[in-house]
């Protein structure tokens, strides 16, 4: 297990093959809690989710908290392993009591109006559809991460547990900052979309998109063909800057019809080949951590938060990487929890392969 320590905040992380064992150790390692702490943040393998219930009941209960924030997924980050998928993490704070709401909703009715976190179950055939009531919400910046819906997702709301989703708004004047570090690089150009049904494209630029694919990857994907297909993305731009883009994963390869399926929807008019590039990959967690420290200008961060895709870990760094070490080391043992998502919210707009985090000053 991991335990890490500010003045404001307290973060401990653990896992084992018995559920009370893996309750029990976060519980002891909980204390001394801060002082004034009055929010508790909790992050559950999907392994722990039918004893949910009884997880709450007693950090409830130990740490004198009544408001919890939290959800559950495949896999919690954090420990000396990395991600585990028989884990639990726990983060305990002290905020002003007027700086933050909790609500088992995608959008409270009445935000704090600064950042917004959220987690919220996904609707596999419609990922845009979760972002619905996320648009109508006053907040400055809305990040988050979903869990696809198969799953029988977990979300905490306060003192209590529902299934669809949970959020929580930060006030505008508390320094929290959110940023995203994206994965792959670009194989080629940017191409035109200009054949596509549903998740399916069909045409690049005039031309079979498998075929566009193949030149740009060359021999050796000719020769591995479909089995090439889960590590091999497209890429969206986004609205912003040129480096803005939107991450979507190549599931299959149609040789007879010259198709390519993602997930996530229906393609824009716009896409990129990409390649997973695990060192660039990593060097953008390793910036990203830098740019929002610089952005609390000079206020130490006193917590954190990292939601990080199932697409990346082992698939895209391969064994023996862990992001949040590699995040604590940027920030100086910063008490920081982690969750494993199905996809990633930032700025509004849904994102797969990301890693977002969040900093409390």
């Amino acid at each position: 297990m991991t335990c890490h320590a500010s003045f404001r905040s307290r973060a401990v992380t653990a896992a084992g093959p018995n559920w009370h064992g893996v309750l029990g150790a976060c519980l002891d390692q909980l204390e001394p809690l801060p002082a004034g702490a009055n929010l508790g943040i909790v992050y559950l393998s999907d392994w722990l989710a039918p004893m949910a219930d009884d997880v709450l009941r007693a950090l409830r209960e130990r740490t004198g908290v009544g408001t919890w924030f939290g959800a559950c997924s495949p896999a919690v980050l954090g420990g000396p392993g990395g991600a585990s998928d028989r884990g639990l993490a726990v983060l305990v704070t002290s905020l002003p009591e007027a700086g933050f709401r909790v609500t088992a909703a995608l959008a409270p009715p009445e935000s704090p109006g600064g950042l917004l976190l959220a987690h919220a179950e996904m609707d596999e055939a419609d990922p845009a559809r979760s972002l619905a009531d996320l648009a109508r919400c006053p907040a400055g910046t809305i990040v988050g991460g979903l869990t696809a819906a198969g799953r029988s997702p977990v979300h905490i709301a306060g003192g209590s547990i529902g299934s669809s989703a949970t959020s929580i708004g930060f006030a505008p004047d508390l320094p929290i900052l959110a940023g995203m570090a994206r994965a792959g690089s670009p194989l080629g150009p940017a191409h035109r979309v200009t054949s596509a049904i549903g998740c399916r494209i069909l045409a690049l630029d005039g031309r079979p998109a498998l075929d566009v694919l193949t030149d740009e990857l060359g021999d050796l994907f000719r020769r591995a063909g479909a089995q090439a297909a889960p590590g091999l993305w497209l890429a969206e731009p986004g609205p912003g800057e040129e480096d803005e883009y939107r991450m979507r994963r190549i599931t299959d390869l149609d040789r007879s019809s010259g198709a390519l399926q993602i997930e996530g929807g229906r393609p824009g008019g716009i896409v990129r080949l990409m390649r997973p590039d695990p060192a660039a990959s990593l060097a953008r967690v390793s910036e990203l951590a830098r740019r929002l420290r610089d952005g609390l200008g000079g206020r130490q961060a006193t917590a954190g938060l990292y939601l990080a895709s199932r697409h990346r870990g082992r698939e895209l760094f391969g064994p023996g990487v862990d992001e949040l070490a590699l995040l604590r080391q940027e920030l100086g043992g910063l008490p920081l929890i982690g969750l494993v998502t199905d996809a990633e919210i930032f700025d509004g707009a849904i994102h797969e392969a990301a890693g977002v985090l969040v900093l409390i000053g």
